[in-house]
């Protein structure tokens, strides 16, 4: 199958897409646009371990770059859920704490700024699908080198499940370098995408 007979097959397919996404959040350098910026300037989206992010989810020590391969419209409900989780979180802790919500800290897991780059290209790069499933099991497959490849995912126990296969992760070890012409960005509103500009502009 060659590329373009690849790419129609994967547009009649509302659960695919032919590209893959990695995705911003508020971090030490700024909200998720000044996040995303920072991104751009170096043409690198630098890896990440457990040890570095409490939140980190890469399993070993060896830094890896996360993406997602779901299309757009997925992405945007992905978003809008990590927003109605959050903003739950929020209400839960300003009504305990008997603080205004506006200040309770915002701790999205990603936000709808990113950049998109073509799976084929990725792929050349050495971005690979994860493995899913029980972390143990995998670990007495895999050599350590390979374990930023694991993601835990347990369905065994009713009350406390594991499961982030809604990602489709994929990853790359290491740092992933890009040029511009490689990607397609992701602004999630009309005033970042003017304060984007604006800032390109100067």
């Amino acid at each position: 199958m060659n590329y373009d007979k690849w790419k129609e097959h994967l547009e009649i397919r509302s659960d695919c897409s032919s590209f893959i996404t990695h995705l911003t959040r508020r971090s030490k350098y700024g909200n998720a646009l000044q996040t995303l910026i920072k991104i751009l300037n170096e043409k690198t989206i630098w890896g990440s371990t457990n040890y570095q992010e409490k939140s980190g989810f890469i399993i070993g020590n060896t830094p890896a770059t996360c993406f997602q391969d779901i299309p757009l419209v997925a992405l945007a409900e992905n978003i809008k859920y990590e927003e109605q989780k959050e903003n739950q979180r929020r209400e839960k802790f300003a009504e305990i704490a008997e603080m205004d919500i506006g200040d309770v800290a915002v701790d999205f897991r990603y936000e709808a700024f990113g950049i998109m780059i073509d799976k084929c290209e990725a792929f050349r790069k050495g971005v690979y699908p994860v493995f899913y499933g029980l972390k143990e099991e995998l670990q007495q497959m895999l050599p350590k080198e390979e374990y930023w490849r694991i993601v835990s995912m347990n369905l065994n126990d009713s009350k406390a499940l594991i499961d982030w296969s809604h990602e489709r992760e994929w990853r790359c070890k290491g740092d992933f370098h890009f040029e511009y012409n490689e990607i397609y960005i992701i602004v999630g509103c009309q005033k970042s995408k003017e304060e984007f500009i604006e800032y390109y502009d100067k």
